[in-house]
């Protein structure tokens, strides 16, 4: 079914559900008939999206803007109306709230077949304390860095044009800003009408504003109508914000991931099985798209692309049983081949990316580059993870090809290696020859029948794969000096085999400084699955490297950084004195020789410095207070951050004078 098909036949089963919920009440509606108001305006649905980390913050919320104001919607269960469609809901309305007991739709938002051109952007600087440390010119600077990125991605079909606003002053919103519609309405309006500027003159307005204290802003970067115009941004201005948030504009969702096993058994598994409830999903899951978690802001994925009419002119072709696609570089702007679909049901296709490191995608890890991704598009899916609408195209999910490892930063299905489809279509990947990567797809074969001419020859020395990662999944770790850090990857050749007895060599630098110096080492088991725990002394970068040799390639993995905390070790020598005495103060800061710390001490309420010392040549140092008068007193030692090292404190040392 086209696209543009399948949307009207979603908008007609949306008004299908709708209409029977205004011609068949319960039995407890009609027999109860509370106060209720009838409002007819726009509907709109917004995205509430956490920073790095907090996913938690997350979410949506739903408003109606009638008469020039905006309420929350709370629709019933099989409800789904489209940003911009013309509505009539009636409920219960409080306070700000409309619960909905009956709606229709009297006009459907225009479905939008391509999204291309120049998008005119408004971002306005907004403050009601005051301004924070974002300019006119440093936002500018990130819009025109979010049109660059589109018009990559979009492979010219797509740019911005931005006019960036200087500060201006508002009367600070009440409670509720980035959950209360009204709320966040009123403060675009305030924000317009400040600026001078008028929304009908734009096809986008941007509000930011500096970090909002309200608990419902707690760890939420930004949230934008979906799709929309509207975009608010939380002390956030980044690409990685504002690109995800234009995105929702557009229509998109966010970048899926399945995390699947074998039905009947705990096996990692890659997909999902069309019978079996085999999977969970996680909403933000894919790394590797700038609608997922993960801050690589890299380009959208094919499904995405081929949604916003972006995958024209020959850069999609199907990939049918018993044939080869060669797919170009997925960043590269031609209208060759970039992306290959194969249609497993009526319901079910797989999407396959050939990405490499440039462009938007340059900060892609080798577990997304050294091979093809592969994504799932399936409206059966959908349901089974809640994210099924009536009206949205049917979503993607990124399927792991190394389940094994459960990580999903070696997503990519390698070189020379292939996959078997839960419906038994075997998908196998050639090596890049000719500036191209072949995919194939047979039934029950682990290679192509015939591969390119330039295909590798059996026993040819090839890549390995390796990757490196924390447990935490982020590719920065925080650790106090002297703690332990476990660094664990992954190391494959090119046909997905382990490089088992093989040794890699975990290689430090100080940050940023690229000059790499062996620090351990690993040996690859069976499984090709490698870990090692180390202790940092100072903050820098790490990554794997194997040696080429005789019969493997070798290879570098992605670079991790880990960042130190000092350990600042204090004691008091006497813990009660008689006043008018002296008492000891003790510090010790292993591997930081002649630095100098300060003294503080708590007064009024605060810390104030009151001494500063020079560690001696072991870290220590001993400082000598006299306490003049009873009572208590609290001190502490604090050292300053420096080039290596992130600041820290001691314990507070109490001591009573009597």
């Amino acid at each position: 079914m086209e696209r543009s098909n399948r949307r009207l036949f979603r908008r007609a089963a949306a008004l299908g559900i709708l209409v029977a919920s205004l011609v068949a009440p319960t039995v407890a509606q009609a027999a109860v008939s509370p106060p209720s108001v009838t409002l007819e305006g726009t509907y709109t649905l917004v995205h509430v999206d956490g920073t790095a980390g907090h996913p938690s913050a997350d979410g949506y919320h739903q408003e109606l803007r009638a008469g020039g104001r905006a309420y929350d919607v709370k629709l019933g269960s099989g409800v789904a109306f489209r940003s911009g469609d013309s509505v009539r809901l009636t409920g219960r309305l409080q306070g700000a709230t409309i619960s909905v007991q009956h709606s229709s739709i009297t006009a459907f938002a225009p479905d939008v077949p391509a999204i291309g051109g120049t998008t005119r952007v408004l971002v306005i600087l907004a403050e009601w304390n005051a301004p924070d440390s974002t300019t006119q010119a440093s936002a500018a600077n990130v819009f025109a860095a979010d049109s660059t990125w589109f018009n990559q991605t979009s492979y010219g079909h797509l740019s911005l044009s931005t006019t960036v606003t200087d500060w201006v002053h508002v009367s600070a919103p009440p409670a509720g800003l980035c959950s209360d519609s009204n709320v966040s309405d009123q403060l675009t309006n305030r924000a317009l009408t400040a600026s001078g500027y008028t929304a009908a003159d734009f096809d986008r307005v941007v509000v930011y504003f500096p970090a909002s204290t309200d608990s419902g802003c707690r760890n939420v970067a930004g949230f934008a109508e979906a799709p929309g115009n509207r975009v608010w941004l939380n002390g956030t201005m980044d690409t990685r914000s504002t690109i995800h948030e234009q995105g929702h504009n557009y229509g998109l969702y966010h970048a899926h991931s399945a995390a699947c096993t074998t039905p009947g058994a705990a096996t990692a598994a890659v997909a999902p099985d069309a019978t079996a409830d085999n999977c969970t999903y996680a909403d933000y899951g894919d790394p590797f798209d700038a609608m997922g978690a993960s801050g690589l802001v890299a380009e959208y994925s094919a499904g995405q692309k081929d949604d916003l009419g972006w995958l024209d002119a020959g850069r999609k072709a199907t990939l049918t049983t018993g044939s080869t696609l060669g797919l170009v570089p997925y960043e590269q702007q031609s209208t060759a081949v970039h992306a290959a679909v194969f249609a497993a049901s009526t319901t079910r296709s797989y999407w396959f990316e050939n990405r490499a490191a440039t462009g938007p995608d340059s900060a892609l890890p080798p577990g997304a580059t050294a091979g093809v991704l592969v994504h799932l598009v399936d409206s059966t899916v959908d349901a089974k993870s809640g994210e099924a609408s009536y009206w949205a195209s049917a979503q993607s999910y990124l399927l792991d090809q190394s389940p094994g490892d459960h990580w999903l930063g070696t997503s990519v299905l390698p070189y020379g290696q292939s996959w078997t489809s839960p419906e038994g279509v075997t998908f196998s990947i050639g090596s890049p020859s000719g500036g191209e990567v072949p995919v194939s797809a047979g039934v029950g074969t682990s290679s192509p029948a015939s591969w390119p001419t330039g295909a590798p020859a059996a026993g040819a020395r090839q890549p390995a794969l390796l990757t490196a990662r924390f447990a935490t999944g982020q590719s920065t770790l925080r650790v106090t000096q002297g703690a332990a850090a476990l660094i664990s990857g992954t190391a494959l050749q090119a046909d997905g085999s382990a490089v088992g007895g093989s040794t890699v060599q975990v290689q430090a630098t100080p940050h940023g400084r690229a000059v790499w110096r062996t620090v351990g080492s690993l040996t690859v088991p069976a499984s090709g699955l490698l870990s090692g725990v180390f202790r940092p002394v100072g903050t820098s970068d790490y990554r794997l490297l194997l040696q080429a040799s005789g019969d493997e390639g070798g290879a570098v993995s992605n670079v991790l950084t880990v960042v130190v905390r000092p350990s600042v070790i204090a004691a008091v020598t006497k813990p009660i004195v008689e006043h008018g005495r002296t008492v000891g103060l003790n510090v010790s800061i292993p591997g930081h020789a002649g630095q100098v710390v300060t003294v503080q001490r708590w007064v009024h309420n605060a810390w104030k410095p009151c001494a500063t010392a020079r560690l001696g040549v072991n870290g220590k140092r001993s400082v000598v207070v006299r306490l003049l008068a009873k009572g208590h007193y609290v001190y502490r030692f604090v050292k300053a951050a420096d080039a290596f090292h992130l600041g820290a404190v001691s314990k507070p040392l109490p001591v009573r004078a009597v």
